[in-house]
Parts: structure tokens; sequence; C-alpha cells
């Protein structure tokens, strides 16, 4: 059964076909987008052909097309799929490495009849600007005019800033990571910050939009650096099924090394370089409880699932989001089916499991020269530098007081300190004249005359603290004034109108009281909202 965003999902996919457009389908990891891929490929009429960069995205692929009773075959390395007429399977899963291979002097994906598919899906589709894709794709879009392509990812980003429009021409869905771990789908984050004093970047040169692999490999290799990375993972994983990114294959195999020494034969390595059996030998040692520690390099970002890691340690660190998500997306699976009808219920669910969050461990220099990626960086992206600096700094005295936050508590501290910097800023570069405004002109009400039934009593202090609160000098207003000017703000209110403050902030861009004391609530901050995306400025 899909779940209403993956519903969502191919509801989206299907306007953006139906629209002429070669969609993307931004989903978090582990939120079933290949699930979601493979339904929305059943109600094609004919063909599937489904493109990955490796091989375990492959499988996976096929293993999920096997699960709902669709024949299917394979197009990798030795494996090849029989392409004659009477039995041909209607899904194809294959690597991108294979179809752009040449067999018998033509490449493979040439020997593919393209008029008999009718959906093209490109998984991980970050990938799909590389001239591998565009030619597979150029090729099947000639081939066949009216087949439909589709890109299915979590990380829409790109190292090398390349735009993913040049390929796709609308994002037909998007469900990322805080929205699922909202919705009690993934497992909420518990970021912890370790600092290794002699850990330092400011030598680290920046290459093709990252931190250089030499360079990073050269400071994180050494030896302090080494036991300063392993020494905090053994502390804080416990006993957690431990998964560890590592910069260079040298640096994996020292950090198992240390590991080993402290717990025999609980840390093993996996890298590209391994054979694709030696490889899933390990996985499976791994997955299976022979060993806690999994120390990779550029192997176990994509593609790959082991649903009880629950703690990720970063030991490369990296100014890509993408990579980022991809390596924390490895923690954040439930162990246990999320059934409950509600968010809350479903955060029972993850909170009451032997997982109840992934601890992330982010390893952090003394150079301030790099920008590098954490987890509050899943929160808000694109956070000005004084906004991230505060916001590293809320997070390191709550980890030193021995309470880190959980993925939702960054949320709120990444909100604070954005509304705190957009308060400063309007006090720094907005320039106004002030000028005293009467509540009753600004609210279109007129002074009650006194009479002997007038009550004339004082308000209390609550209900004064309540009309400043408003912008209100209630201390300027006889009290049945201010009685009046309160009971005129509660009926606004009880009708959803603007609010004084509202009335106030937006008098001082422009807007005259005349104007907006007929907006709705909802009209006034849509406005107020406006202004900020300005820059704080006039629209």
């Amino acid at each position: 059964m899909l779940r209403p965003y993956q519903q969502d999902a191919i509801g989206g996919i299907t306007k953006a076909h139906q629209g002429g457009h070669i969609p993307l389908c931004v989903m978090a990891t582990g939120t079933g987008k290949t699930h979601v891929f493979v339904e929305y490929a059943k109600t094609t009429r004919s063909r599937v052909m489904i493109v990955a960069e490796r091989s375990e995205i492959v499988f996976q692929a096929r293993e999920k097309v096997n699960s709902v009773g669709e024949t299917v075959g394979v197009e990798m390395g030795e494996m090849t799929v029989q392409e004659m007429i009477w039995g041909r399977p209607r899904f194809v899963c294959a690597s991108i490495q294979t179809l752009n291979s040449v067999r018998r002097g033509q490449r493979r994906m040439n020997k593919f009849d393209w008029n008999s598919f009718s959906l093209l899906v490109i998984d991980e589709a970050h990938h799909a600007v590389s001239p591998s894709y565009r030619r597979l794709i150029d090729l099947a879009r000639t081939e066949n005019p009216d087949i439909l392509v589709l890109g299915v990812t979590a990380t829409p980003d790109r190292l090398d800033k390349q735009g993913m429009n040049k390929v796709f021409t609308k994002v037909a869905y998007k469900y990322e990571m805080l929205q699922a771990i909202n919705d009690g789908y993934l497992c909420p984050i518990s970021q912890r910050l370790v600092t290794v004093k002699s850990l330092d970047f400011s030598d680290v040169k920046t290459a093709q939009g990252d931190l250089s692999i030499g360079d990073l490999d050269r400071v994180m290799r050494y030896e302090k650096n080494l036991h300063g990375v392993v020494m905090p993972t053994l502390e804080i994983s416990g006993d957690r099924k431990t998964l560890i990114f590592a910069s260079s294959i040298k640096h994996a195999e020292r950090i198992a090394e240390i590991i080993n020494r402290h717990k025999p034969d609980q840390a093993v390595i996996i890298t590209g370089k391994l054979e694709a059996d030696e490889r899933a030998a390990r996985f499976e040692r791994f997955k299976t409880g022979d060993a806690q520690y999994l120390v990779n390099v550029q192997v176990a970002t994509e593609g790959w699932d082991c649903p009880p890691v629950s703690c990720i340690a970063i030991a490369r660190p990296t100014k890509s989001r993408a990579l980022y998500t991809q390596m924390v997306g490895r923690g954040t699976r439930p162990i246990v089916p999320v059934t409950a009808s509600t968010a809350e219920g479903r955060k029972a669910q993850i909170r009451e499991s032997d997982k109840p969050n992934c601890i992330v461990l982010d390893f952090v220099g003394n150079s301030a020269k790099h920008q590098l990626v954490s987890a509050f960086d899943l929160v808000a992206p694109e956070l000005p530098t004084r906004v991230r600096d505060v916001v590293r700094q809320k997070i390191r005295e709550a980890e030193e007081a021995g309470e880190p936050l959980e993925y939702d508590e960054v949320d709120r501290v990444v909100q604070e300190a954005a509304e705190e910097e957009a308060r400063r800023q309007v006090r720094a570069n907005v320039a106004y004249s002030t000028h005293e405004v009467s509540p009753f002109n600004a609210l279109g009400i007129s002074p009650k005359a006194v009479s002997r039934w007038t009550n004339n009593n004082p308000i209390s202090e609550k209900q004064m603290k309540y009309l400043e609160g408003q912008g209100i000098k209630a201390d300027k207003l006889k009290p049945h004034e201010q009685r009046q000017v309160m009971n005129e703000l509660f009926r606004r209110s009880k009708k959803k109108l603007c609010s004084m403050k509202q009335m106030a902030l937006l008098d001082k861009f422009g807007y005259t009281h005349t104007e907006t004391k007929t907006w709705t609530f909802s009209q006034a901050s849509e406005k107020i909202d406006q202004i900020a995306k300005n820059g704080w400025r006039s629209i």
C-alpha cells in the first residue's frame, strides 16, 4: 500500500508528464522512491527501462520489480537481456556503465528496440547531467519521441554546480528528510559535534566544489587526528551498529586498525576497489552482526540500505550538502514498520523501538576557512553566516551541557536564530521616521464619551502588558479608552483581522493604517513575509 506522500508523488509525476515535461522526483533516502517509480511504471502501456549508477542500485530495483510480480531482466556486466520479441521482459534494470560499453562495435544501449519502451527511469538522477546519461536519453528520445523520461533522486544538488535543468524541466514532487522525520517515517537525528584539537583544515584546498581529497586525507591520517576520531566514535557509539565514512582507502585502513585494537575483529572496510563478491561478503558480515563497524570509502552513500545502522561517523568532512545528506540517510531508516495513522503515532513506534534515533558524529576542526556541512544544514541549507555561527554555538553549548539537540530541536534553534537575524537586519538597515499614532485612528473607531455608567477603574497589569505588546502606549489612555481599544483588538482577533502589531510594522514600510486595517491576519502575514524576502525593503 502506498503512503499518502507516495500517492502525491505519483500524482505529481503523472501531471508533469501530461504537461510534456521531463520531471524530477526528489524523495529523501528511506522514503520509498524505488517503490514510487515501480508503481508508476506499472501504469504505463509497455516496457520500462530503469537505469542506475551502481550494481547495488540495479539489483535493488530488480528486487522491487520482482516483488510486484513483473518480469524483469538485468543488463549489467556479463548479465544481458534477451531481446527476442517473444521472450523479452517488460522491465529492464541496467547500469549506465554497461549501456555505454561497446560490444561487437556498438554501444550496448543500441541493441534495444526503444519503440517497445514507454518509460525510461533514471535512478539517482543527480548523475543525469553527465555525458553517459545524456547520450542514453538522447538515443531513447530520438528513436522513440513518445518515450517518457523520469528522474528520481534524494539529493538534487551537484558539486560541480551543473544545473539539473539541463536534463529535467520540472520538479514534479519533493519530499525531503526533515519533512519525513516530522511525519514519523524516518528516525530523528541526534547530532554530536566532536572537536579534535589537532584537526585543522586551514591548509586544505577546495577542488571541484568540495575539499581536496589529497589534502583532506593528509590531515585526517595524522596520527593524533586518527585517534581523535576513533576514540569518541567508540565511546559515543556504544553497542550501536556504526557506519564510518573515510576520506581514502589508507585512511579507512588506519581507522579500522585502531578500532580493532580496542574491539578485535569488529571493524571491516568497504571500498570501490574490492571485487563485487568480496564487497558483498563484507557487507553481509556487517549486516548479520559479525562486525559492529563498517568503514567505507565512497561506497555506502547511494543505493545501500541497512536499517540497523544507528550511528553515522563522518570522518571525511564535506562542503557538499548532497553528499552529507546521502551519508546521514544511511542511518535514518526505522527498524520497525511505521504503520500508525498519525505522525505522532509513527514517532511513538520509532521511539519505542530498539532504534529510537540515529546519532550523527560530526568532526569539526578549528578552521573557519571552509563552510563545512553539518546536520543543521539539512534543516536550513541556505543560512547567512551570522545565523550559522549562532546555531553552531547553541548546538555546541547543548553538547557540552550533556543535552545534545535532536533534529527537530535543531530546526527550532535555526528558526529562532533566523528570526533574530531578521529583526537585527530591520534595526540595522531599515531607515524610517517614527511618529505616534492614535490607536483610535489606526483601528478606525471613535473614543466613547464618559458617562456615569462608564467603568473608569484601572485595567489589570496583565491587560496593560497585552496592550503594550500590541505597540500601544496604554499609559496615555484613560481606563475606559484602554478597555475600548482592547475590546476592538479582541473583536479583530476573533474575526481574524490584521493585528495592531502587524499594522504598526507595515506602516513603517509605507502601508497606511487606513489600508491595512481591513486586511486579514493572513494577508498581513503574507505581505510581511514578502518584505522580509526582499531584504526588509518596501515592495
